[in-house]
């Protein structure tokens, strides 16, 4: 035995035009193994975009169940069935369409929680601000002297 290194055999480069096809080769496989998720195809917009168009129609279906709830609720006979039923119902609805929509990354997470809080400010500006009650103005109560 030789305490020599080994020497590897000289093996020639290959040409250009097969590193070339190599590389296509490769990127094509690559394409062919993506993994579709729900974005896929949705078109120009982006992924930012309906990151925030689906959670600002999430905030509609949250605040006019809500809007719904409160003038079906307050008529009802037992009230805190409807109150609690509703907030579970829309808080499931929402949380379910965020996990849906985020895909488990923040920045879309941070671009539903932008759509909710634009369906918030129409909401609130489609309803208007709470209507006063008529009331006659309360006499003061007489006082002892």
């Amino acid at each position: 035995m030789t305490d020599e290194p080994r020497k590897k055999p000289f093996t020639p480069k290959p040409p250009l035009s097969q590193e070339v096809g190599a590389k296509a080769a490769r990127k094509l496989r690559a394409r062919r193994h993506v993994t579709r998720t729900v974005w896929f195809g949705l078109g120009m917009m982006g992924l930012i975009g309906w990151s925030v168009a689906i959670p600002t129609l999430l905030g509609a279906i949250f605040f006019g169940g809500l809007w719904w709830t409160v003038r079906r609720g307050l008529a009802s006979r037992r009230p805190a069935f409807w109150f609690l039923g509703s907030l579970l119902l829309r808080m499931s609805i929402l949380m379910a369409g965020f996990y849906v929509v985020s895909g488990g990354r923040w920045d879309r997470l941070l671009a539903c929680l932008l759509g909710f809080v634009i369906a918030r400010q129409i909401a609130t500006r489609l309803i208007g601000p709470p209507a006063e009650p008529h009331a006659s103005p309360a006499k003061e109560p007489g006082h002892a002297s």
